[in-house]
């Protein structure tokens, strides 16, 4: 969704606007992000992309975080559930699939 539409939609559900880091993955360090994270949207696509979110992410997520992941479940791009199963296997956590998104709560 453009900026605008992200920002209205957040307004209007009373709900204080996120951090975003608009970047790729792979140019993000550990201090890029914030100490504690309790909600995290990762759109990679690609199985590089969401192993480098995770390296950039780990050890920072609050014990009751969500972690969403676009396009779990798309057969074009299989490299997304891949990152998510190894990960899966280091952290173990409740997962659902809704529509291609991984919703992973630890």
């Amino acid at each position: 969704a453009p900026r605008k539409t992200f920002i209205q939609n957040f307004k209007k559900a009373g709900l204080k606007l996120p951090t975003v880091h608009k970047g790729w993955f792979a140019d993000f360090a550990p201090d890029d992000v914030p100490e504690s994270i309790i909600f995290a949207f990762f759109d990679g696509d690609f199985y590089e992309s969401i192993v480098d979110s995770f390296r950039v992410c780990d050890g920072k997520f609050q014990k009751t975080a969500t972690i969403i992941v676009d396009d779990y479940a798309n057969e074009a791009l299989p490299g997304a559930a891949r990152a998510v199963d190894e990960w899966l296997k280091r952290h173990p956590a409740r997962v659902t699939v809704e529509s291609s998104l991984a919703i992973i709560r630890r």
